[in-house]
């Protein structure tokens, strides 16, 4: 048999040689150690060039492209036979990927794998940098986003308070008693507001930074003496445990997403963080989780306790919305809030 009828084993290609467009078609065939030698065989067995493996740069794979091999000299080696190619180097991350994809049973377990991590770090992961977050927030921070919130709550449904001067003095001083109640570790700056809201109904609202808005209508609904009156500080208790339990921050980050913890933590903001400090849009479209509803009330419970005060009269006012109203708040895994019967 003739020399050129012999067929080494290798990987067949084109070389293109250093300085030079001309490629000529060859077979690359390899020693057998880390550091052996490549050597381009021509069509007639030839040798036409000869490489240390280790001068050599395999370029990733990128789907069925032909894959080039870079020499130090500028010299290039092309082929599409990628598997062969990837076979006389390390396998790399890139031809694990690329071999993934080509079989459907193992594109499934990538896949599955891909999802299980992913809920893992949001069941596990997501809840740690939320709280780290929330630590980290300063409180001119927490008062700017109270500032802007105010702010669009004006804007878009309130107005200034009818109430009269003596009664909101009156409310102020009943808020105060139950603020100087509080244990040491949950002292807080609070700010109470009144606003008129025709619109909402009776309601009242706790912002991250401790401003506490009470609306003319709430005070309307529960302006009897009495067990109606001790309701209302209870309302009040209430909200100052979603301040004091940082629940306003805390289903803000929820909301915004791991990346955007992950700016916090490190210190960048960016745009997203002051639009919520600017105008408080994302604040007013979240409501707390049925958790944080039950904490606050609990905190209310005990906060009424250390106050002197009687919390057994918070259930009233869900009983009024039941009775009068026509709000049954009854429970549904699609509200956000605990139903009604429950709470009372």
């Amino acid at each position: 048999m003739s020399r050129s009828a012999i067929r080494l084993a290798g990987v067949d290609g084109r070389y293109f040689p250093p300085g030079t467009a001309k490629s000529i078609n060859c077979r690359m065939i390899a020693g057998q150690t880390a550091r052996g030698k490549l050597n381009l065989i021509d069509q007639n067995n030839r040798v036409i060039a000869i490489y240390d493996r280790v001068d050599g740069e395999l370029e990733p794979r990128l789907g069925s492209t032909p894959r080039k091999l870079r020499f130090t000299d500028n010299a290039v080696f092309e082929t599409s036979d990628s598997d062969g190619v990837s076979a006389l180097f390390q396998r790399s991350w890139w031809d694990f990927i690329h071999q993934s994809e080509q079989f459907g049973p193992r594109l499934a377990i990538f896949t599955l794998v891909s999802l299980g991590l992913i809920a893992l770090l949001y069941r596990y992961a997501f809840p740690v940098l939320v709280y780290a977050a929330v630590a980290m927030t300063p409180p001119a921070a927490l008062d700017a986003i109270d500032a802007g919130s105010v702010r669009t709550i004006d804007r878009l449904f309130a107005s200034e308070t009818k109430l009269p001067a003596e009664k909101r003095a009156a409310l102020t001083e009943e808020f105060n008693q139950l603020a100087a109640a509080l244990p040491a570790d949950q002292v807080e700056t609070f700010n109470l507001l009144f606003r008129d809201m025709p619109r909402v109904g009776p309601n009242a609202f706790a912002l991250p930074g401790g401003t506490i808005i009470l609306n003319d209508q709430l005070v309307a609904f529960l302006d009897d003496e009495g067990a109606e009156a001790e309701a209302l500080v209870g309302i009040m208790a209430h909200e100052i445990g979603h301040v004091v339990e940082k629940h306003s921050i805390t289903q803000i980050y929820r909301a915004l997403g791991i990346a955007v913890l992950i700016g916090i933590i490190a210190g960048e903001t960016g745009p997203i963080i002051e639009d919520i400090i600017l105008e408080g849009n994302t604040l007013l479209s979240l409501s707390f989780t049925r958790e944080a509803e039950r904490e606050a009330d609990q905190f209310a419970i005990d906060l009424m306790n250390r106050a002197g005060r009687d919390p057994s009269a918070m259930a009233l006012f869900f009983e009024k919305l039941r009775d009068e109203m026509g709000i049954d708040g009854a429970d549904s895994w699609l509200s956000t809030h605990p139903g009604f019967e429950e709470r009372i």
